[in-house]
């Protein structure tokens, strides 16, 4: 097999287990809050598994663009002038840490945009809820 494909799919595996580091967290947290009326991490991820889906498949773009370009956020503060260097080395261990990252950043977004009024309704849409908009006949 080649071996940048292997390194390719090891990161995937290492950011993937991130990911499920962080779901696993959240549910045990979850579990233990005692208005919570789920019992089980089984029970939270069968009523939650739109959102972590959701969530999973946002971060994994970010991932993504990160394998395939790992010196982009640097580049594009170099445009505004910012002197940053951000160019984060893909290895396993910045792989695994991206994972549970990624979905630690969307979950407070996620409880963030709660709170908000005026974005309360991105909450709806991220839990899978979105509205269905009928058109009336001519």
């Amino acid at each position: 097999m080649n071996p940048i494909l292997e390194l390719t799919i090891i990161l995937y595996f290492l950011y993937t287990l991130g990911i499920l580091a962080h779901v696993l967290l959240r549910a045990g947290y979850a579990i233990r809050n005692p208005v919570n009326p789920i019992g089980s991490r089984r029970g939270f991820l069968l009523a939650n598994w739109d959102t972590i889906l959701v969530r999973t498949f946002l971060s994994t773009v970010c991932f993504s663009i990160w394998i395939n370009h790992p010196t982009l956020l640097s580049t594009l503060f170099g445009y505004f002038k910012i002197p940053l260097n951000f160019d984060i080395p893909t290895n396993p261990a910045t792989a695994a840490m991206f994972g549970y990252l990624a979905d630690s950043i969307l979950d407070s977004a996620q409880s963030a945009i709660a709170v908000v009024p005026q974005l309360a309704w991105l909450n709806t849409v991220l839990r899978g809820q979105i509205p269905a908009f009928v058109a009336e006949k001519p």
